[in-house]
């Protein structure tokens, strides 16, 4: 099956503006502000009233309480503002999203790896995104590539103590490994996209990127 690569048409579309990109961590129940951003989301957050604009789907087994297979329609059923994009992964058939979902713009993704060696593109707009340990790296590659500037992290709190906002299972050794991801995203930034910035709101584990209050968020004009 062959999917074409859909993100040319967002390169710089959303050029200077802020954006909130949401993790599946407790700490996203405590977020209420509904400021005027752009507003990015992961799997199983079509569960929580967020209203996003774009929603990222990679991820046939969520975590307990509820199986991909058993909660399939409330998936294929949800639509965000905007757009919808679906992983297609390219590295084997356990655990692939399948076709045909409904509202669905498919997008490949390659497997990538440790942190050090894990090179992102700049230009999405060819090939396949790389993922790595969490689908929120697929999504701030386009969050980059279509020109996002101020970006605040809600929800990703890389320490899986407690579970995520669904669940009390221990996932401390992962998010241990997102923590390194996010780490060599930081010095990666740094290289080439150099006037972005991103804050983290309520972080827990996340501590290397600059606190914000949900206050300090710029609101797009």
């Amino acid at each position: 099956m062959s999917v074409e690569n859909p993100f040319g048409p967002y390169k710089n579309k959303h050029l200077g503006e802020s954006a909130i990109l949401f993790g599946s961590g407790p700490s996203i129940t405590q977020f209420k502000t509904n400021k005027n951003v752009i507003k990015i989301g992961l799997n199983e957050q079509i569960y929580l009233n967020l209203d996003l604009d774009y929603w990222f789907m990679g991820d046939t087994f969520p975590r307990n309480p509820d199986k991909f297979i058993n909660c399939f329609e409330d998936y294929n059923e949800y639509e965000p503002n905007l757009t919808k994009f679906v992983r297609y992964q390219n590295w084997g058939e356990r655990g692939r999203m399948p076709l045909g979902m409904k509202y669905a713009t498919y997008y490949t993704c390659d497997l990538g790896g440790i942190p050090n060696e894990c090179l992102f593109e700049t230009d999405i707009s060819e090939g396949s995104l790389i993922g790595v340990a969490s689908i929120s790296f697929e999504a701030l590659q386009f969050m980059l590539y279509s020109g996002m500037k101020n970006i605040y992290l809600v929800g990703h709190d890389c320490d899986y103590s407690f579970g995520t906002f669904r669940t009390e299972i221990d996932h401390k050794d992962e998010g241990i490994l997102v923590l390194r991801y996010w780490k060599f995203v930081q010095e990666w930034l740094e290289e080439h996209y150099p006037d972005v910035t991103i804050r983290c709101i309520n972080p827990v584990a996340l501590t290397i990127f600059e606190t914000a209050t949900e206050e300090d968020i710029i609101e797009n004009e």
